[in-house]
């Protein structure tokens, strides 16, 4: 293989749905081979883009959830300061935690904004959602 096509693989390698050069080659060799016995181009390329796709989509959910995971402990941390510092009595607080699961379930069920915004705040909000607005 000439050394500028080696260099091209290997930094192209983190933009591939590959994390070295041999699953690059693999996944190359494969892809021609794809090509070369499919009746149609298209069918194949799809499966591919549907491959890749899935990949980027699993290498996204591992972001979020490792966002989500350092948004909850900030929010641990802004919780325990709020409460040491307003020196909450348990019973208020637990109230205050069996309405905000009540808040998040109904959000959790698939409910409407609407209904949501009407359960939270007791009515029209003045909120529009983005079907409303006009927004996509």
């Amino acid at each position: 293989m000439p050394q500028d096509g080696y260099r091209d693989i290997l930094d192209n390698l983190g933009n591939a749905a590959s994390s070295t050069f041999n699953s690059f080659m693999t996944n190359a060799a494969r892809f021609y081979l794809g090509y070369i016995k499919a009746r149609e181009t298209e069918d194949y390329l799809s499966k591919t883009l549907l491959s890749i796709i899935s990949a980027r989509q699993e290498r996204s959910d591992k972001a979020t959830v490792s966002v989500l995971y350092a948004l909850a402990v900030e929010l641990n941390i802004l919780q325990r300061i709020l409460v040491s510092h307003f020196d909450i009595p348990d019973e208020v607080y637990a109230e205050l935690r069996r309405k905000a699961r009540a808040e998040v379930a109904v959000s959790r069920k698939g409910a409407q904004i609407e209904s949501v915004q009407a359960q939270m705040f007791g009515g029209d909000t003045g909120w529009q959602s983005s079907s409303q607005n006009g927004a996509i």
